[in-house]
């Protein structure tokens, strides 16, 4: 769930604030932005216990919409995103496919931040599923956590990576 808070915070605060400014003529057409490979989702390099995950990210696509009021004052901001990078062990070599997506949105009147994904998900070949982080998270105006759904191997953060792709 670390993730989610930090990818959703990050991913708002780097985005959001240039639209939060910017209202389009007439103030009701939505404003679309598109980010491709700017590093918002790369992950770092884990140092586990014996080994290093070295983190690589191939492709990255953010898209953001910007909704306004009739009076141009921004009343919704939707990032949807896809990741694609891998991981590597430095012991071993073996390699884990990282691929992520899904959408941020905030509703800007309320605080409210709800994060939708399908993000950490490992497989090792004979083995199948070694970890997964999916579904939703609400979180409030102070930022906290009101509704969660799905799947989160990620409440033991980077050190539950480490076990499980050792």
């Amino acid at each position: 769930m670390r993730r989610t808070i930090v990818l959703g915070a990050l991913l708002l605060t780097a985005l959001a604030g240039s639209a939060l400014t910017a209202a389009p003529a007439g103030g009701t057409e939505p404003q679309v932005v598109i980010f491709e490979d700017e590093g918002f989702f790369a992950l770092p390099d884990l140092n586990c216990k014996g080994f290093k995950l070295l983190y690589t990210l191939f492709d990255e696509r953010v898209t953001e919409v910007t909704f306004f009021d009739e009076e141009g004052n921004v009343t919704r901001v939707l990032d949807t995103f896809a990741v694609t990078g891998q991981f590597t062990n430095s012991k071993t070599g073996e390699t884990f496919r990282d691929h992520a997506a899904g959408r941020v949105d905030l509703d800007v009147s309320t605080g409210v931040l709800s994060i939708t994904q399908l993000g950490f998900i490992y497989h090792r070949k004979g083995e199948g599923l070694l970890f997964l982080d999916a579904g939703r998270r609400v979180f409030d105006a102070d930022g906290n956590l009101v509704f969660s759904a799905g799947p989160s191997d990620f409440e033991g953060g980077f050190d539950g990576i480490c076990a499980a792709l050792g």
